[in-house]
């Protein structure tokens, strides 16, 4: 069930960040080109933070472990609170997911969490069915 509700928080995170387009107010434009700059300026110098929204799970460690392994990747966890600069956070994760993306072809969070997810899931499940 958490992996669950993580899969929809993630989700809903990145599709919340996905719609910059929808940003109205000049100060949220401001801000959402400030996080989008500054992504920009830490992947120029091979710094590439994702950060996620959303309520911790046993696989977080995994995540952030597999990440920075295989991807150069620092995972940050927030838990379930927005931090006070929302549109400067989804320029940043936006600049870095379209970076992920053109790179790799694929966002490879969504992927280590979704093989993580199917892991713990079959690991449980034998654990159940000895």
């Amino acid at each position: 069930m958490k992996s669950l509700i993580f899969a929809f928080s993630l989700l809903v995170a990145l599709h919340s960040f996905a719609n910059a387009a929808d940003i109205q107010r000049v100060e949220d434009i401001t801000e959402y080109n400030s996080g989008k700059n500054a992504a920009e300026c830490d992947l120029k110098n091979n710094v590439i933070k994702y950060e996620i929204i959303g309520e911790p799970l046993m696989t977080d460690v995994q995540l952030k472990k597999v990440a920075k392994e295989d991807y150069n990747i620092d995972v940050i966890l927030h838990g379930c609170v927005v931090g006070p600069r929302e549109f400067f956070d989804k320029g940043y994760l936006e600049a870095v997911q379209a970076y992920l993306i053109k790179k790799y072809g694929k966002d490879p969070i969504v992927q280590i969490d979704k093989q993580l997810r199917e892991q713990k899931h079959t690991e449980q499940g034998a654990a159940a069915n000895p």
